[in-house]
């Protein structure tokens, strides 16, 4: 068993390795505290001799020293005065009780997030709202939607209902103030309800053949409504959508000057402190959908027509069919409405999954084949994704030779081979027997027929011998058939 040290031995060895701390207290072993004080900031503080022993200095000097309360509060008043500190700081994960001095308001707050700059929740608005607070704001910015469970804090789901389709679903409070998120059933498709309102109105004046929808042709870019007789066409959209595109639509505009064709540019929910001042770019700073201001939007359709030239008399629309149609038209499509766009195009598929979005895959399974794979909804409407299974052999039926002209081709580059077997494809194995030796065997179709033929495996002595005999053997052969 070791000596125990005497209270000069400690000091001695301690001086040696921390000679910027001080003995105060007395030392009794290794492991009971003892009080020392830093030469360098003059702060004292209880520590295990056996610690120190081991290097481990000033707490203060390395930024390790427990905070007091008092210290926290000259932290927390440096980066945010109007704060008061009303309960004791333990550490920097135990909540204390804070009140803001600007409202009023008291909570609970986590120190770290204190000394990270984060100020009050009711000045900030991330206060949690009451039930009332809540159903009124909802109302205000979602007024298509319903609450219907209890409302507890900004990110517990709550159950609302679509006054629209009577869906039912569990949604976060803050998506739907906030991210200002929409029933799930009636959310927006590629296209958008304004969008949807210009097409089905002027659909209404001038006919379905004289409207285009997402043009490439006018342009080279992608026109959202064209009406090429007029040599009009319109760019409606979501300010929040387009704002980080605000180029390429000018872009647009220019190639639309180019090509002698008036763009109309719409932006709806614009921010009242948003400006665009350029000829034939109008701005709602609501959302045509939401506030059903469909009036304005028909008076701006209304005046850029007549000074197309188009007569007043031809313009009067029925208003409720021309938004009943939009807004089918802009709603996300179900599993059902997608099976009966199928079967109107005539594409013979089975569909086994659920119809998400036009960009995302689902499951489908051919009637005729039974082969079963994951298309893009959208490419599979279009046509541009079929059987792989049924077209590998419609494309391979296409592509094989007849076994008279296989004949023809064996009779004109290997004439000293007999094909005694029916040709299918060129990857199988075919009947012939030599016509010089009587020789029979199964080669390669194909190999009878490449540019260097495979002569019979008898008359021939190795591989490389092949076309030199194949070549003879044809010559004989000729000589022969000539007498």
């Amino acid at each position: 068993m070791p000596r125990r040290k005497t209270h000069e031995e400690f000091r001695t060895n301690l001086l040696e390795i921390l000679p910027s701390v001080a003995v105060i207290g007395d030392y009794f072993n290794c492991r009971t505290k003892i009080l020392v004080q830093c030469l360098t900031c003059g702060y004292q503080w209880q520590a295990r001799p056996s610690d120190l022993l081991r290097g481990h200095g000033c707490p203060r000097c390395s930024k390790k020293e427990r905070k007091t309360t008092s210290r926290f509060c000259e932290e927390v008043t440096a980066i945010n005065p109007s704060i008061d500190i009303c309960g004791e700081y333990i550490n920097t994960s135990t909540k204390i009780k804070v009140r803001c001095t600007t409202c009023g308001y008291s909570w609970l707050a986590n120190p770290s997030t204190l000394l990270r700059g984060n100020g009050c929740p009711s000045c900030g608005g991330t206060k949690t709202k009451s039930q009332d607070e809540f159903i009124k704001k909802l109302a205000m910015i979602n007024p298509e939607i319903e609450q219907i469970g209890d409302y507890k804090n900004n990110r517990t789901k709550v159950i609302v209902r679509c006054n629209r389709c009577g869906h039912e679903w569990g949604a976060t409070p803050h998506n739907l103030i906030d991210a200002r998120s929409r029933c799930p059933k009636c959310s927006h498709s590629s296209t958008s309800f304004m969008e949807q309102f210009i097409v089905e109105w002027l659909y209404r004046v001038f006919g379905d053949d004289a409207v285009k929808k997402r043009d490439f042709t006018a342009i080279g870019l992608e026109l959202d409504v064209y009406v090429p007789h007029l040599r009009l066409a319109f760019e409606p959209g979501s300010w929040h959508w387009h704002k980080e595109k605000v180029e390429r639509d000018l872009l647009k505009r220019s190639l639309c000057r180019e090509k002698n064709i008036r763009l109309i540019t719409i932006y709806d929910k614009v921010p009242e402190d948003e400006q665009f001042v350029e000829k034939d770019v109008v701005l709602y700073h609501y959302d045509v959908r939401i506030q059903k201001k469909y009036d304005q939007l028909v008076d701006l359709l209304i005046t850029v027509l007549i000074e197309q030239g188009v007569s007043a008399d031809s313009l009067i629309v029925n208003l409720d069919d021309v938004v009943s149609a939009a807004y089918k038209n802009s709603v996300k499509t179900d599993t059902d409405e997608f099976i009966e766009k199928l079967i109107a195009k005539g594409i013979d598929v089975e569909v086994l999954g659920i119809y998400k979005s036009s960009s995302s895959r689902i499951c489908v399974q051919c009637k005729t084949c039974g082969h079963i794979w994951y298309p893009r909804a959208d490419t599979l409407l279009s046509g541009k994704s079929s059987c792989k299974e049924c077209g590998a052999i419609k494309n391979g039926k296409a592509h094989l030779k007849s076994h008279e002209k296989y004949l023809a081709e064996v009779e004109e580059r290997n004439s000293t081979v007999e094909v005694l077997g029916h040709y299918t494809k060129a990857s199988d194995k075919i009947h012939a027997r030599c016509r010089l030796c009587g020789f029979e065997w199964y080669p390669v179709a194909n190999s009878l027929v490449k540019k260097k033929p495979t002569a019979c495996p008898k008359c021939c002595y190795s591989r490389n011998q092949s076309s030199i005999v194949v070549n003879l053997a044809r010559e004989s052969y000729v000589k022969e058939e000539n007498k």
